[in-house]
């Protein structure tokens, strides 16, 4: 894969907002402020970070990880610590390589496991 960590992180926040929305619209809900509500609290990156801690990943996909995780970060999240803003920027890596590599089955199972416990 060419493509940076960065990029990688970047594409996967849009694979998943893109099935939290889904998730959320077969659920029935169809207010735009719960929506907003609902799903915020599915992608926040304290939950993100959770579901990056349970994965048991490949040699590859750890140093994917590694490299988003360490990547320079000019932003801060402001609800949230900068280690778990880093773990949830690794998860949304993973999710970018998974979902350009064709592996709908982990992204599958990432989305499965920000929804629980929620």
């Amino acid at each position: 894969m060419t493509q940076s960590p960065q990029t990688l992180a970047f594409l996967g926040d849009a694979v998943i907002t893109l099935r939290v929305r889904e998730f959320l619209t077969d659920q029935g809900c169809d207010k735009s402020a719960n929506l907003h509500k609902r799903a915020s609290s599915y992608e926040n990156a304290a939950n993100q970070a959770r579901v990056f801690d349970l994965l048991e990943l490949t040699e590859y996909e750890r140093d994917l990880a590694n490299r988003a995780h360490n990547a320079k970060i000019n932003t801060k999240a402001k609800n949230f610590s900068l280690a778990e803003y880093r773990r949830a920027t690794a998860l949304e890596a993973l999710v970018g390589f998974w979902h350009l590599d064709k592996q709908m089955d982990k992204v599958a199972h990432v989305v499965a496991l920000l929804m629980y416990d929620n």
